[in-house]
């Protein structure tokens, strides 16, 4: 079974010797409706030109948001299917599907003690495979790192109490700001029970944060000014 934990934008899944699908894992930071004509070109610029399989989108701020997404992807002459939108707590994650390429067979919401992780379960050459959003707490304080380590074992403990054993990826907003953080590790120590545990295929890890060494891997906020919706510098 594979398990594999991803932080950085895009990946190319080699399901099966006969299949790869392409996931991008995208914070769209606040994104709604609010604004349509000012954000929603560069995303269709940019996303068309990833031509990604799979899209999982974090921030999104209301269901109208979301349809301006897969609308712009299903405007290049694609076919793209989105899943339910689920308005949680906070900001949401939403998924977009090449219709070719996936089938989607079900959603699930887990819930934490501030935003929710989502769980998509796809096929994929006659496999199922789990997607599970994420967008842990922000923040460099004890408090913070305390809560992203609850929402991560939250996420471990569900995939481990899984009944049905699948191929998975975890991906998102994960606020890490070193590998040492206590939250990082619980994705991939060793336990009693592995089920739940993932690899990081990012081969870059250390103290990430406001390090130029990691520069080719920073993928938040890669600007000097802080911009539209609150974007930081």
């Amino acid at each position: 079974m594979k398990k594999v934990f991803m932080g950085i934008l895009v990946l190319m899944v080699a399901v099966t010797l006969s299949a790869s699908i392409r996931v991008v894992s995208y914070n769209c930071l606040n994104y709604s409706d609010d604004d349509p004509d000012f954000r929603l070109p560069s995303f269709g610029a940019v996303l068309n030109a990833i031509d990604a399989d799979v899209f999982l989108f974090q921030e999104i701020d209301n269901e109208e948001g979301a349809e301006l997404l897969l609308g712009v992807l299903n405007n290049a002459g694609e076919e793209f299917a989105g899943t339910v939108y689920v308005n949680g707590y906070d900001t949401n994650n939403y998924m977009v599907y090449r219709t070719s390429a996936v089938t989607f067979a079900a959603q699930d919401t887990i819930i934490t003690d501030l935003r929710d992780i989502s769980e998509y379960e796809i096929i994929v050459d006659g496999n199922l495979v789990r997607l599970y959003s994420c967008h842990l707490k922000a923040g460099t304080g004890d408090d913070d790192e305390l809560q992203r380590l609850s929402e991560v074992t939250t996420l471990r403990e569900h995939i481990q109490n899984m009944e049905n054993p699948a191929e998975f990826l975890i991906v998102g907003d994960m606020n890490f700001y070193s590998s040492s953080e206590d939250a990082y590790q619980k994705f991939i120590q060793d336990e009693n029970n592995n089920a739940g545990r993932a690899d990081d295929l990012c081969e870059s890890v250390g103290n990430w944060h406001n390090s130029s060494s990691y520069a080719e891997v920073h993928t938040q906020s890669t600007r000097s000014g802080g911009g539209n919706a609150g974007g930081a510098s």
